[in-house]
C-alpha cells in the first residue's frame, strides 16, 4: 500500500535509544539514551540541537514532551522524574523516588496538567504538574509484576491503560484506584500498548515478548487477531493516528508496517543499528523515527497526507480508512486567513479496499478512488458506481468523461466514453497525469499523448512529480527541485520522430529553480508550496504569499470565497486568504494587458497592495506598481524610479525624500516644486542660490526668517546682505554671538547700533585684558576719526 511506503532520511549513531517522542507542533524529536543522556534532534536538519546529561552512566528509559509548556520530562534507572525547559535550556524540577526501581514509561495528558508514570514497583502513579511542580495525586496498584507501559485513552480523557510483565492490560479511571477491567493478552510480557485513533474502532494494539502483536477489541474484550512475523521480542507497536497502518519494531532488528484494515504485512524496514527498541510518529510532519541499539533513524512516508479531494464548489471527499466521508466548505461562514477548518463530515460510502488516491473530475461530477490495485469511479451525486477495474492510478481528461488507468504491469488503458479501452503497451509507466493531453511518466521521461489518437505529441526527458494544466494552452511540470511552465501549441506540425513527437508543440515560458511540495493554477496564476511558505508566480518571479503554520499541500481554490485550501499530512484543512481580484490583476499582467490591469488595480484589497507593488517593481512594471501601491513610502520610491515629479512631491514625507524631489524638480526646471521642496527639507543654502539666480528679492527676504528659525545663520546673514538690510545683518551677527563682527558692521553701516554691539562684545569677551583694552566709540570718538 502506498500509504505505508517510506524512505530513509537520516540516521544518528548514539547509545541505545530506549524511548523517542516527536514534538506536537514542530520537527523536534526527543530521545532518551541508555547512557543517561537526553538529546533533541532537528529532523529537518538531521542533527542534534541540544544534549542533556541527566544521569551519567545510568540508563534513561522514557521521555515525553509536555506540549502545553514546551518542556519535557525524562525517567530511568535512578527512579526519578526530571523536568527540563527546552526553550530556556535549564533544569526545572527533579522528583526523587518517583518509583522503587526504574521508571519505565511516562504518559502526558493531551490537555490537562497531568502525567502518568509506571515502573518496576508494579505501580502506576498519577502526577499533577501545574506551575512547573510535580505533586503525586494517586497510586494505582493491581499488576503482579513490573509495569512496562502506560497510555492515556484517546476516547475518554479520564481513562488510561497499563501493561505489564504479567501479560495483562488493565484499564483505569483517574478518580478510582480500582481497575475498570483487566485483559489477559498473553502469557509473557506485554511491552507496549497503542490505542486506535478516535475515528477508528475501539481497539488497541499490544506488542509482546512472544514475538507477536495482538489487536484487541475493547468493547468485546477479546483478541481480534494476532500478527506473526517477528522472530524476537516485539519492543513497541504504534497505530498511526490517520493512516490505516501500524508499525511494530523488534529485537530482531526489523520494523514491519501492517495494514490496520486487513492486518496484512505491507513493508519491512531493516536497520544497521541492530536491535530496535522505540518508535514514534510525528503529528506535524509525515515522519516517523526508530530507536535502536546503536542509534536512531528517521523516515518519511513517501505519500504525504491522507487521500482527499476538493472540487471547485467546495465539496470535499476524504478517506477515513475504508470509510469515505464528505463535507461542504461553503457551509462554513467567514473563512479567515490561516485558520484551521472545523468540518462536520457525513458518511458517504464504504469501499472494499483501502483508498490511496482520489480526485474529482474537472467538472466535479465524478470522483475516482483507487487503492490496493483497484479503482472505482463514482458520481458525486449519490455516489453511484460509474466504472471500476484493476489499476494502480487514474488520470482524468480535461473533458471529465475520458480517463486513463495505470495497470500493475506499467501499461496504460485509455477509456473514451463507452468505447472499448485502448492500451498503450510497453510504456513502463510509473505515474500518469491527466489534462488536455495524457502524460505518462516512466523512469526517465515524460511523454504526452493525444487522448483519442494515442499519438505521441512530445517526449520530454524529465522526472515529473506532478503535471497540471491551465486550460489548453499552459502547463506546469513539477520536479524534485524545479517547476517548469510551458505553453502548448495546438497547431504543432514539426514532427521530430514518432518516438519523440513534435518539436514545436511545447515551449518553455518560465523556469522556477526551487524545491516544492505541491502546485496549483488558481484563476490562471501558478501557486506552489514548500515546507514553510505558499508562493505566487508572476512572469518568472515567485513571491511569498503566506507563511504556513504547518507543512501543507494545496488542495484547491474556492473563487467565491477568495480562499485557498491546504491540508497537512493528518488531513487537517487550513484556509488561506487569496483574493480573486488579486489573481485577476496578475493574470492580466501575465497576458500583457496593462491597461486592463491598471483599471483592475483599485479592486485589490488594501492589505495586499504594498506587497503586490513590490512584485510589479520586480518584474519591471513600475507604472502598475504605482497604481497598486497604497502607502506613501512605496508610492514615493516608485515615483522617483519613474521620474514622476508630481507623484513624488505628493508622497514625500521627510527631509531626505524632499531633497530627492527638489533635485528632480531642478533637473526638470520646475521652479515652484523646487522651491516648495527645498523649504520642506530646509535646504536653504540651495534655495538661496535659486533665488539669487532668478533675482527673486522677495524670496531672499522671506528666506531670512526661515533660515534664522532653523539656525542656518550663515544663510540668513548672506540674504540680509544681498538685499542690503544691514540692520538685519547686524542682528543676525548678534544672534550668532559674533559680537566683534556685529560691532564693526554697525560702526560702518548702522551707527545707531554701535553702542549696543560694543557692550555685548565687551561683556562676552573671553579675555578680560582684551575687554579692558577695547575703546568705546562714544567715549573716545577721537580714536575713530
Amino acid at each position: 500500500m502506498c500509504l505505508s511506503r517510506s524512505e530513509y532520511l537520516f540516521g544518528l549513531p548514539t547509545a541505545r535509544v530506549k524511548c523517542i517522542d516527536f514534538h506536537e507542533s514542530n520537527q523536534l524529536l526527543l530521545a532518551a539514551l541508555f547512557s543517561g543522556t537526553a538529546i533533541v534532534v532537528d529532523t529537518l536538519a538531521g542533527n542534534i540541537v541540544k544534549s542533556y546529561t541527566v544521569h551519567e552512566g545510568s540508563a534513561l528509559r522514557t521521555c515525553r514532551w509536555i506540549h502545553k509548556t514546551g518542556n519535557f520530562v525524562v525517567g530511568g534507572d535512578r527512579s526519578s522524574l526530571v523536568f527540563y525547559s527546552f526553550g530556556k535550556n535549564k533544569l526545572l524540577n527533579t522528583v526523587e523516588n518517583a518509583a522503587v526501581g526504574p521508571v519505565r514509561s511516562i504518559a502526558v495528558h493531551p490537555s490537562e496538567n497531568l502525567i502518568l508514570s509506571c515502573g518496576d514497583d508494579k505501580l502506576v502513579k498519577l502526577w499533577d504538574i501545574s506551575n512547573e511542580k510535580c505533586k503525586l495525586v494517586r497510586v494505582f496498584s493491581a499488576h503482579s509484576k513490573l509495569v512496562i507501559d502506560v497510555k492515556w485513552s484517546l476516547r475518554e480523557p479520564t481513562n488510561f491503560a497499563s501493561c505489564s510483565y504479567d501479560g495483562t492490560v488493565i484499564f483505569w479511571e483517574t478518580s478510582s484506584t480500582t481497575p475498570m477491567f483487566t485483559l489477559k493478552v498473553c502469557s509473557l510480557c506485554v511491552n507496549c500498548i497503542s490505542f486506535a485513533s478516535v475515528r477508528e474502532k475501539s481497539q488497541f494494539a499490544a506488542s509482546t515478548d512472544d514475538h507477536n502483536i495482538y489487536i484487541v477489541d475493547i468493547q468485546s474484550r477479546s483478541v481480534v487477531t494476532k500478527l506473526e512475523e517477528h522472530e524476537n521480542n516485539v519492543s513497541r507497536v504504534e497505530l498511526h493516528p490517520t493512516r490505516p497502518i501500524l508499525i511494530s519494531v523488534s529485537e530482531d532488528s526489523k520494523a514491519i508496517a501492517w495494514s490496520s484494515s486487513t492486518y496484512k504485512k505491507e513493508n519491512t524496514i531493516l536497520s544497521n543499528y541492530k536491535r530496535m527498541w522505540s518508535l514514534a510518529f510525528s503529528n506535524n510532519l509525515p515522519f516517523f523515527a526508530i530507536g535502536c541499539d546503536d542509534g536512531l533513524s528517521v523516515y518519511k512516508f513517501t505519500m504525504d497526507g491522507i487521500p482527499m479531494s476538493l472540487d471547485s464548489s467546495g465539496k470535499i471527499i476524504v478517506s477515513h480508512t475504508s470509510e469515505i466521508v464528505t463535507a461542504n466548505l461553503k457551509e462554513l461562514q467567514n473563512l479567515s486567513d490561516n485558520s484551521e477548518l472545523q468540518l462536520v463530515y457525513k458518511d458517504a460510502l464504504t469501499t472494499d479496499f483501502q483508498p490511496e488516491y482520489m480526485k474529482h473530475s474537472p467538472n466535479g461530477k465524478f470522483v475516482y478512488i483507487c487503492g490496493s490495485g483497484e479503482y472505482v469511479i463514482y458520481s458525486t451525486l449519490g455516489f453511484r458506481n460509474k466504472a471500476y477495474g484493476n489499476g494502480k492510478m487514474v488520470a482524468w481528461s480535461s473533458n471529465s468523461t475520458d480517463f486513463a488507468v495505470l495497470t500493475e504491469n506499467g501499461d496504460v488503458e485509455i477509456h473514451l466514453g463507452n468505447d472499448e479501452p485502448k492500451l498503450i503497451k510497453n510504456s513502463y509507466a510509473t505515474n500518469i497525469f491527466g489534462g488536455y493531453l495524457l502524460g505518462i511518466q516512466n523512469s526517465s521521461s515524460l511523454t504526452f499523448y493525444d487522448w483519442k489518437s494515442n499519438e505521441i505529441i512530445r517526449k520530454i526527458e524529465i522526472e515529473a512529480e506532478d503535471v497540471i494544466w491551465d486550460g489548453q494552452r499552459k502547463i506546469a511540470i513539477r520536479t524534485k527541485d524545479t517547476i517548469f511552465v510551458l505553453s502548448f501549441n495546438s497547431d504543432y506540425s514539426l514532427l521530430e520522430s514518432e518516438q519523440t513527437g513534435y518539436s514545436d508543440s511545447f515551449s518553455i515560458l518560465f523556469t522556477y529553480e526551487t524545491a516544492s511540495t505541491s502546485i496549483c493554477f488558481a484563476n490562471g496564476v501558478l501557486l506552489f508550496t514548500n515546507e514553510t511558505f505558499l508562493y505566487r508566480c508572476v512572469l518568472g518571479i515567485y513571491t511569498v504569499h503566506s507563511k504556513m503554520l504547518k507543512q501543507n499541500k494545496i488542495l484547491g481554490y474556492l473563487q467565491k470565497e477568495n480562499v485557498l485550501i491546504v491540508s497537512d499530512h493528518l488531513g487537517n484543512l487550513t484556509s488561506i486568504c487569496l483574493p480573486l481580484s488579486l489573481l485577476d490583476f496578475e493574470l492580466l499582467v501575465s497576458d500583457n494587458l496593462i491597461e486592463e490591469a491598471t483599471e483592475k488595480a483599485d479592486s485589490i484589497p488594501d492589505n495586499f497592495r504594498a506587497k503586490e507593488a513590490r512584485v510589479m517593481r520586480q518584474i519591471g512594471q513600475r507604472k502598475l506598481a504605482l497604481s497598486v501601491a497604497n502607502d506613501k513610502q512605496s508610492r514615493f520610491d516608485i515615483a522617483v524610479e519613474l521620474n514622476d515629479l508630481t507623484e513624488a512631491n505628493n508622497n514625500a514625507s521627510d527631509e531626505t525624500q524632499y531633497k530627492k524631489v527638489a533635485r528632480m524638480a531642478l533637473e526638470q526646471g520646475n521652479y515652484e516644486i523646487a522651491v516648495e521642496s527645498l523649504k520642506n527639507c530646509h535646504d536653504y543654502s540651495t534655495l538661496l542660490l535659486l533665488y539669487k539666480g532668478r533675482g527673486d528679492a522677495d524670496g531672499v527676504r522671506e528666506l531670512i526668517d526661515l533660515s534664522s528659525s532653523k539656525g542656518q545663520l550663515n544663510v540668513a546673514f548672506t540674504c540680509a546682505m544681498l538685499i542690503n538690510d544691514k540692520r538685519r545683518a547686524v542682528e543676525i551677527l548678534i544672534q550668532s554671538k559674533l559680537y566683534a563682527e556685529a560691532t564693526l558692521l554697525a560702526r560702518s553701516a548702522v551707527p545707531e547700533m554701535v553702542n549696543e554691539c560694543f557692550k555685548l562684545w565687551k561683556e562676552n569677551a573671553i579675555n578680560q585684558k582684551v575687554a579692558d583694552s577695547l575703546a568705546d566709540p562714544q567715549e573716545y570718538p577721537n580714536l575713530f576719526e
